[in-house]
């Protein structure tokens, strides 16, 4: 059974759909190549899907800064192109802030689980005298 590329543009949002779908994987990827996709977008999809949504957060927060309303814009255009056409590689400045991202969310995990290791413990075990029991 083959596929036309709309119709297989409707799953980019999941990791490989050939169960949805119904058929092998080897008959997807070969119905991926018949239409012109050569890798499946869905990990550059969500990668960008998870720093517009942080960035969209962050801005909730607060007063909205209009350099990151830009910078989600940018972001979501991206994203619909990449939908459109999931050939096309990740803009160098997008990969660039993509590094940074990750790379500060990253820092801050290791300093939060430094602190966690380094606290004292939350549950101290105490001898709890017989006539309370």
């Amino acid at each position: 059974m083959s596929y036309s590329k709309e119709v297989i543009s409707q799953y980019f949002h999941m990791t490989i759909p050939a169960k949805e779908l119904g058929i092998a994987l080897t008959a997807l990827k070969f119905n991926c190549r018949r239409v012109g996709i050569k890798r499946w977008p869905y990990r550059k999809l969500m990668s960008l899907n998870k720093i517009i949504n942080d960035f969209q957060a962050q801005n909730e927060g607060g007063q909205s800064d209009d350099s990151k309303q830009n910078l989600i814009r940018r972001l979501e255009k991206e994203k619909k192109q990449i939908e459109e056409n999931p050939n096309l590689r990740v803009a160098k400045s997008t990969q660039r802030l993509r590094q940074c991202y990750f790379k500060a969310k990253h820092k801050q995990r290791k300093y939060v689980n430094l602190e966690l290791s380094l606290a004292p413990p939350s549950s101290v075990n105490v001898d709890i005298p017989v006539k309370y029991i």
